[in-house]
């Protein structure tokens, strides 16, 4: 489990951007090009102990959110940890909020756990 002060920063690439249109399985037109998610290094996951399926809350520094975020995906040699936050229940979250603050590839997410359930967001 994060520790408050834990933190690290990602660099967006336009797969964490546009992860509902891109990949051989997204070109039914069933995914929304908001899918979007903020990826978690494995090197992170481990060293905060963030496993897939744990919920916390999310909030980004701009204010345009605050709701339930969730750590998914698996990582490791046991797929133990968590490679990326979605939103709780809204695979959109992410891509809304990328929209709000012009994101692109190349920009930088950090992330910092303030207590070990809530996680704050911040485009650098």
């Amino acid at each position: 489990m994060p520790v408050a002060g834990d933190r690290f920063k990602v660099t967006l690439k336009a797969a964490h951007l546009r992860w509902g249109t891109l990949g051989n399985s997204r070109k039914s037109n069933k995914r929304s090009k908001y899918e979007a998610y903020v990826q978690i290094p494995l090197s992170q996951a481990r060293v905060c102990t963030i496993s897939t399926g744990t919920i916390f809350n999310g909030t980004t520094s701009d204010g345009f959110f605050s709701t339930q975020v969730r750590a998914s995906g698996s990582a490791g040699d046991n797929l133990e940890f968590a490679k990326q936050f979605q939103g709780s229940g809204n695979l959109k979250l992410f891509g809304y909020w990328f929209q709000h603050i012009n994101a692109k590839p190349g920009d930088i997410i950090q992330v910092d756990f303030i207590t070990p359930k809530d996680v704050l967001f911040t485009k650098l």
